[in-house]
């Protein structure tokens, strides 16, 4: 999600017309001199967290650099702050929830007491999760975490699903 980053890549033997690859994607590339060259990782090979393998072409001849000289685009790590329903009750079947927050990814993940359920990303700022019916059975919270793939990512902080017991119901009264 970051907007594009101007990089610099030093060696040797650099010529007007040695371009700078990321995963196999050329981007324009200015010679620096014999040693070093400028290249803009553009915006859109910033919008998921990947390994970009950088390469340099001169000509017929690609050399990959070494993984060391990759560049890491990092998941962030995402934050949880309102859940649709934000309670349920206890012996309730299983049902969606939806949970607004900030730095969603494709790829996230809600973990119910640190067990992922199937999750589907809606936005950056929204995700749907399948709750089963055993998350219902019993009066306790249940602690949610919206959590993003690496490279980078991690989990958000915890936030509660209240599964209350129902209010009691008066049928009759005798005498």
């Amino acid at each position: 999600g970051s907007p594009a980053v101007t990089i610099v890549v030093t060696g040797t033997g650099f010529t007007p017309t040695t371009v700078i690859q990321f995963s196999g994607v050329s981007v324009q590339t200015t010679l620096l001199s014999s040693t070093e060259i400028r290249a803009t990782i553009p915006a859109s090979q910033l919008n998921q967290g990947t390994i970009l393998q950088l390469s340099v072409i001169d000509g017929t001849q690609v050399v990959a650099a070494d993984s060391g000289n990759n560049v890491q685009v990092s998941n962030p790590v995402p934050t949880v702050s309102i859940l649709a329903p934000s309670s349920v009750l206890v012996g309730s079947p299983a049902g969606a929830i939806t949970v607004t927050g900030t730095n969603f990814v494709s790829g996230i993940t809600l973990a119910v007491n640190g067990s992922p359920r199937t999750t589907t990303y809606v936005s950056d700022t929204q995700l749907t999760a399948s709750l089963t019916a055993g998350d219902f059975l019993n009066a306790t919270p249940l602690l949610l975490n919206a959590v993003n793939p690496q490279p980078g990512g991690g989990a958000s902080g915890t936030i509660a699903l209240v599964v209350a017991n129902p209010a009691p119901t008066i049928a009759s009264l005798s005498p």
